[in-house]
């Protein structure tokens, strides 16, 4: 999740755009299982009348390739 409270959602998207940038099609290496690749699923953003911020939201899914 992302949220701004900068005037319209430029903010939010850059920042969104900076994390889509780092984690879609990233391949990690957590524990001795093997390789994690995400991407992404699922992105939008909007503003959040209750709170009185724009709110981001970003999905990946994560598919872990067992080690030979």
């Amino acid at each position: 999740h992302v949220w701004s409270k900068a005037q319209g959602e430029a903010e939010t998207r850059l920042i969104m755009d900076s994390i889509r940038a780092r984690l879609d099609g990233a391949a990690l290496s957590i524990g001795p299982r093997g390789q994690t690749r995400l991407s992404l699923e699922f992105a939008e953003a909007r503003y959040d009348e209750d709170l009185a911020v724009n709110h981001g939201l970003l999905r990946f899914r994560a598919l872990t390739q067992e080690s030979a």
